[in-house]
């Protein structure tokens, strides 16, 4: 699978080692909906709605022109069998060696 943006660009944390942010470019999020077993999430749907979700919040960073993505959450909504990633898209540029 030909993934928009490396998923080895996307942190959790609001830095990327080895990076500078040089320019932030915004909130950028993924969605998508999933079906429910019993009112619950079975573990298996989850992890493919989390994992839909991971890819299109890549291609939304990759057409905000974004080299990666910082502060990376996910929400899910069982109620609204919804499930969302969202993270800040930035460019970068490497740290320079001290």
């Amino acid at each position: 699978m030909d993934l928009p943006l490396d998923p080895a660009m996307v942190s959790t944390t609001d830095t990327l080692a080895g990076y500078q942010i040089v320019r932030s470019l915004g909130v950028v999020e993924g969605v998508t909906t999933s079906k429910l077993i019993g009112g619950f999430f079975e573990r298996t749907i989850l992890e493919q709605a989390m994992r839909e979700a991971f890819l299109d919040l890549l291609q939304q960073a990759r057409t905000h022109g974004a080299q990666a993505v910082v502060g990376l959450r996910y929400v899910v909504m069982i109620e609204h069998h919804l499930v969302m990633a969202y993270g800040t898209a930035v460019r970068l540029e490497r740290a320079g060696r001290d």
